[in-house]
């Protein structure tokens, strides 16, 4: 599922798969009821379509301390 968005992002803001150190994705059911926190005004226009979407962000590398799989246990 992620690797064609991925491919899809080069060359123009991928340039080299070096730049990506984290990649995490995730499907829901858009027919139940979810929550988001801080949605973006991207996601908030998505959402509002009621079909399926596929919304990327893309930002800073996130701390470790931030990710909940990874980390010193």
């Amino acid at each position: 599922m992620l690797k064609p968005i991925l491919d899809g992002l080069w060359p123009d803001i991928i340039v080299d798969d070096r730049q990506v150190q984290d990649v995490s994705g995730s499907r829901r059911d858009l027919t139940k009821t979810l929550a988001f926190r801080n949605p973006s005004p991207q996601l908030v226009r998505a959402l509002a379509w009621n079909q399926p979407f596929v919304y990327v962000q893309i930002g800073v590398p996130r701390d470790e301390e931030e990710v909940l799989w990874i980390g010193a246990q």
